[in-house]
């Protein structure tokens, strides 16, 4: 799964956007506003996204688990 910054990154260069081209500045400016409300409605899957959390929620509980013995902010 793409980051977002991945994902328009990507999309810009499938459509060959120029956004150095200041003629079409609002164009380029609505389409990539565009890409992001596709990335969060479509690209993205939010079960994924809750599973990956749940994944680290669970690793970072193992890594505090093993810093324990530390002192709080050795730990932090």
């Amino acid at each position: 799964m793409l980051s977002l910054e991945e994902y328009i990154s990507k999309r810009k260069r499938e459509d060959k956007i120029n956004e150095y081209d200041i003629d079409a500045r609002m164009d380029n400016m609505r389409i990539c506003v565009n890409y992001v409300f596709e990335y969060f409605n479509q690209y993205l899957n939010i079960e994924e996204m809750e599973q990956k959390t749940f994944l680290n929620e669970e690793r970072l509980v193992k890594f505090r688990n093993q810093l324990e013995m530390y002192d709080n902010e050795i730990q932090e």
